[in-house]
């Protein structure tokens, strides 16, 4: 208890009302309109509602999340409209009310109770309704050193409860949840509201609320005091506060703590406590105290929104990605993801991209306009030997009407649609010398002509060359001209051949498969061990793009959910290789079985035969002994047997 005399030391603050304070802030941010949700006894979370939709339900992508099992996953949403708000049930199992009325899209409105299944809410004009009056209220701020904390150590017991609790304190709502129940208990406080604070905006948008009064929905906040509290970021210690003049005036909050949440160079959040008049007032010890412990809760809150910033990275990078796997762990691989990364983020120059066919260099571009500062903008591609020599101009740089027989009207070229963004070209060596020329000049100026004008078009593109086989062999042969290619090859990625990353080989054939059971029909859902070598032991001369069709006909020719080695067709030795269009449409299964003579019959029969003649010819090596050739086959012998009765082999 305070003795009389320190009571009246801390009564010579300042009243909030002095004419002599001026206080300035640009946005009171907790003036806004709450919705209040009653978690538990006592507890209550509040979630501020802006000019947007929020969704409510039980689902973890809903802006409010209630983990309860009357609440459907996605079961209601709010919307500020303008001069009130609607809430709407969107077919919730549970239902949803306002005021006790079964709603399906109604207006809600300052003061309503809303239920969500059997969760409680309530539509607040904000987070402290009722402010106390100033008329009694005094304020001390001060800063707070160790020398101030109280040696008394049951002021510690709060760091022996945080410490085992601290790791699973996950995200910021979970610390707060944690700091009003810690508060409350250890500060005798009758209410405890701890606040999160968004300084990307610059407001404050939701928190926690405890009450030793289960029945109250918001705290009862001093006048300006969060405000105050926000801007010069100091502890408060408010002294013999009283709500209005009432016929008792002795009842009510006697004192009030303030103390901002400050880590990392910024306020992550606020934290008000008080106690009514039967207890003793908090003293300076208190407050550091609660400075102590704010400092705290702020490390865990700044921590827990880094590594959210972190996942939420992740997250964007994995969409960036969608779509563009680049899969493997190996060295070479590795070092040529960073590199198209940091070409993308980091430059604007044109890239050379090296590598032979079907090792991905498509696939690469692709990754280097996603990553670059224009994302959104077009990318486009363009075979140099899909065209008549004639035509490739025409198709780069557009024409006007009239400017060659055939001509009828004016057509805009790749580079003019590609503007702001990339264009891929591809079997540079078929492009003919003089429009390689005029793309140097292009590159060398950014602007070009159409064909059958002299008016030059400036556009801003990032032109990536994939090319295979060595550029020295096509500049010798007169196809490709060296200027150009010293002009492209300012930035250069040389795509490793699949031979040459072997480790990679299972993890792109377990990717296939899973890709293959997508597309088509089939049991298989992995490789024995017998496959997997037999894929890593091929030298893949059409690397990744043949790896995936040898997959995708494995898939056709496997009837189990295990891929064995003889369903990968045409990679034996001695085989006669497959003629693979690797950068065309995907494999016809048939294509796969050519090393049998197929005339007539469906697929399944040509299948059946390829596995009859595997068991048979097994069989022959172990004379007849089934579980040999069952270990060899690398299935049962139950289903070795089966087969037998199958294909009618004895």
């Amino acid at each position: 208890m305070l003795d009389a005399a320190k009571n009246m030391k801390y009564r010579q603050g300042c009243k909030f009302s002095d004419p002599g304070y001026v206080f300035h802030l640009a946005k009171d941010d907790m003036n806004m309109p709450v919705l209040v949700i009653v978690r538990s006894v006592g507890l209550r979370e509040y979630f501020v509602v802006e000019d947007q939709e929020l969704l409510i339900g039980r689902s973890e992508d809903c802006e409010i999340f209630l983990n309860n099992g009357s609440v459907s996953r996605r079961h209601a949403k709010i919307v500020a409209q303008k001069g009130g708000f609607i809430v709407e049930d969107l077919g919730s199992k549970n239902g949803t009310t306002v005021n006790g009325d079964l709603i399906t899209r109604g207006p809600v409105e300052i003061g309503d109770d809303i239920f969500f299944g059997d969760v409680k809410a309530r539509l607040l004009r904000d987070v402290a309704e009722e402010a106390i009056g100033d008329q009694y209220l005094r304020e001390q701020t001060f800063p707070l050193g160790a020398d101030i904390l109280s040696p008394d150590a049951d002021h510690l017991r709060f760091l022996f409860d945080l410490m085992p609790a601290a790791p699973t304190l996950r995200d910021e709502k979970a610390v707060c949840k944690f700091a009003v129940g810690a508060l409350l208990e250890h500060f005798l406080s009758d209410n405890v509201f701890v606040a999160l604070y968004d300084n990307a905006r610059n407001r404050y948008h939701g928190g926690f609320f405890r009450s030793a009064d289960k029945k109250v929905m918001a705290p009862s906040l001093p006048a300006g005091l969060l405000q105050k509290a926000t801007h010069f970021k100091k502890a408060m210690l408010l002294i013999d506060v009283r709500r209005e003049m009432t016929e008792n005036p002795g009842e009510g909050v006697s004192c009030a703590l303030c103390v901002p949440m400050i880590a990392g160079g910024e306020l992550q959040g606020l934290i008000y406590l008080d106690r009514d008049s039967a207890k003793p007032l908090f003293d300076q010890p208190d407050a550091a105290l609660c400075s102590a412990m704010a400092a705290t809760f702020a490390t865990l809150i700044f921590m827990s929104r880094m590594v959210g910033h972190l996942r939420r990275t992740n997250k964007e990078l994995k969409q960036k990605m969608e779509g563009l796997e680049m899969l493997g762990r190996s060295q070479a691989l590795t070092e040529v993801r960073e590199k198209l990364v940091s070409f993308g983020a980091k430059a604007e120059a044109s890239v050379l991209i090296l590598g032979e066919t079907g090792t991905g260099r498509s696939l690469a571009a692709r990754m280097i306009h996603r990553f670059s500062r224009r994302p959104d903008k077009p990318f486009l591609s363009f075979n140099c030997a899909s065209l008549p020599a004639e035509l490739v101009g025409s198709e780069l740089f557009g024409h006007v009407r009239n400017a060659f027989p055939g001509a009828d009207r004016d057509r805009r070229g790749l580079l003019e649609l590609a503007d702001q963004g990339a264009l891929l070209l591809s079997s540079i060596d078929a492009m003919p010398l003089g429009v390689q020329d005029k793309l140097f000049r292009f590159l060398e100026t950014g602007e070009f002509s159409p064909l059958g004008v002299d008016t030059p078009v400036a556009v801003k593109v990032r032109v990536i060359v994939a090319m295979a086989g060595a550029p020295a062999d096509h500049i010798q042969s007169g196809h490709l001209r060296e200027d150009l290619f010293f002009k492209l090859h300012t930035l250069l990625v040389e795509m490793p051949p699949l031979r040459e990353r072997s480790e990679d080989i299972a993890l792109l054939a377990d990717h296939f498969l899973k890709l293959g059971r997508g597309r088509m029909s089939t049991p298989a859902r992995e490789f024995s061990h017998a496959a997997i070598d037999k894929l890593k032991n091929y030298e893949w001369p059409g690397n990744v793009t043949q790896l995936q069709k040898v997959i995708d006909a494995a898939l056709h020719a496997c009837d189990g959910e295990m891929v064995l080695p003889e369903h990968i067709l045409g990679i034996d030795e001695g085989d006669e290789e497959f003629e693979y269009d690797y950068d065309g449409a995907d494999l016809d299964a048939l294509q796969t079985l050519q090393t049998i003579n197929i005339d007539q019959g469906s697929l399944q029969a040509a299948l059946d035969s390829v596995e009859k003649r595997s068991i048979q010819k097994a069989l022959e090596r172990h004379n007849g002994d089934e579980a040999a050739a069952a270990a060899e086959l690398d299935i049962s012998v139950d289903d070795l047997k089966r087969k037998f009765e199958k294909f009618g082999i004895s």
